[in-house]
């Protein structure tokens, strides 16, 4: 493989936007969800079979849980570097993002999460991480499709835990996900992730499997005695 090639199968990302602009792309995304919201509402009142209103109430509720994390980003994006960071153990975060899903519309992609024990507390913003856990695996779950599966993993790597996101659906489009064009979705995503996670000591990236997408959030891994 080329250098070249490398270098479109692997990247971190948010480059070449600021804080602001990344809140401006982000309010866009929330103003198309909230579309989406709106029309299904709208087929809501109309649906007579139970079988459909129950997906229909069910996409309405995916789509105010997906525009609410987008939103949760503003706050870390424009605290810069007054975002407070504080230990929190994987296992914690992990749990968090498992309760959150639990709830997932049927028939989607399958969803595997780590349980993360074992590996030592990071210092992040939880909320902040949550958030873009969140928002990652919404994505991932809406890449792969029914059928496809999205696992999040942990690992310990020197000073740092690292949580991927994998999928085996359509693949990410790294070129927008690092250029300096405005983006959007998954490539949106990545971009806010590694805005928020610098501010945290971390990074972000995304890199092509033969099959789907890995994302990796690299977090400062809090050094053994330290408070």
């Amino acid at each position: 493989m080329t250098a070249k090639e490398q270098t479109r199968r692997r990247t971190g990302s948010g480059e070449g936007l600021s804080p602001e602009d990344l809140v401006r792309a982000l309010c866009h995304d929330v103003g198309n969800l909230l579309a989406a919201v709106r029309l299904s509402a709208h087929l809501l009142a109309t649906e007579s079979a139970e079988e459909e209103r129950s997906s229909l109430t069910r996409d309405i509720e995916d789509l105010a849980a997906v525009a609410g994390a987008l939103l949760a980003h503003i706050r870390p994006l424009l605290s810069g570097a007054t975002l407070a960071r504080v230990p929190v153990s994987p296992a914690e975060v992990l749990l968090a993002l498992t309760r959150a899903l639990e709830d997932r519309k049927p028939g989607g992609a399958a969803l595997s999460i780590a349980r993360g024990r074992g590996l030592p507390d990071v210092r992040v913003d939880p909320e902040a991480l949550h958030h873009l856990l969140l928002t990652l695996v919404h994505g991932s779950l809406e890449a792969a499709g029914p059928g496809g599966r999205v696992r999040v993993s942990a690992k310990q790597e020197g000073r740092r835990v690292i949580v991927s996101v994998t999928d085996d659906g359509s693949p990410l489009e790294l070129d927008q996900a690092r250029a300096g064009l405005m983006p959007g979705g998954r490539e949106l995503a990545i971009r806010v992730a590694e805005a928020v996670l610098r501010l945290m000591g971390g990074r972000a990236t995304a890199e092509l499997r033969r099959r789907g997408t890995r994302i990796d959030l690299f977090l400062p891994a809090r050094p053994p005695g330290k408070p």
